[in-house]
């Protein structure tokens, strides 16, 4: 024999390499927080987190005088949990969201991020900045020594949650095509 490959060997393996990257590329960009990875969307953020202007979704700042102080309330606390997606659908993995009543300013929560393939997570500490008629804002920012490294986000973000659903809580954040979807009450 010659040592040629059989006719139709050679297509299949030139075949597979292509398919192989594309699957890498998936898993790797679903490796942090629905992208925790890709690039963050700061046009038109000055970085003054104390402002309470209106929000994504144009809510505005909760007016005391209102009815609404302002804060984490005892029925948003708990635990949320929810399948997220990112980039106009792919799977994102488990975002796990623990509240607790607070402040703007006060550290009241954590966020774990556990991808679609657990062989990563990223755990970030949750400080209230503002909530508003429609949604909870939290400042987000990985805990290292919890986090896999490399896997994270490390620059601080924002969190996004809307409370305009009985018993669901609409989670998105300030990251370009960052991780989006419904949490509910966990237990």
């Amino acid at each position: 024999t010659t040592g040629a490959a059989a006719p139709g060997t050679d297509r299949k393996r030139r075949r597979r390499g292509p398919l192989l990257a594309v699957l890498g590329v998936v898993l790797a960009l679903g490796a942090g927080v629905g992208g925790h990875l890709l690039l963050r969307e700061d046009a038109g953020n000055t970085g003054d987190t104390d402002t309470a202007g209106p929000g994504p979704d144009g809510g505005e700042a909760a007016d005391p005088a209102d009815g609404h102080d302002g804060t984490v309330r005892e029925r948003h606390a708990g635990v949320w949990e929810g399948e997220t997606t990112f980039m106009g659908g792919l799977p994102a993995g488990t975002i796990t969201i623990t509240l607790e009543p607070g402040a703007p300013g006060d550290e009241v929560g954590v966020l774990v991020h556990t991808p679609l393939l657990p062989i990563s997570n990223c755990v970030d500490r949750l400080t209230l900045d503002r909530v508003t008629e429609t949604e909870i804002v939290l400042d987000a920012e990985v805990v290292p020594e919890e986090s896999t490294a490399g896997a994270c986000e490390e620059e601080p973000f924002q969190i996004f949650l809307g409370t305009g659903e009985e018993d669901v809580l609409l989670f998105s954040t300030d990251i370009r095509n960052g991780a989006e979807g419904p949490l509910t009450r966990k237990g």
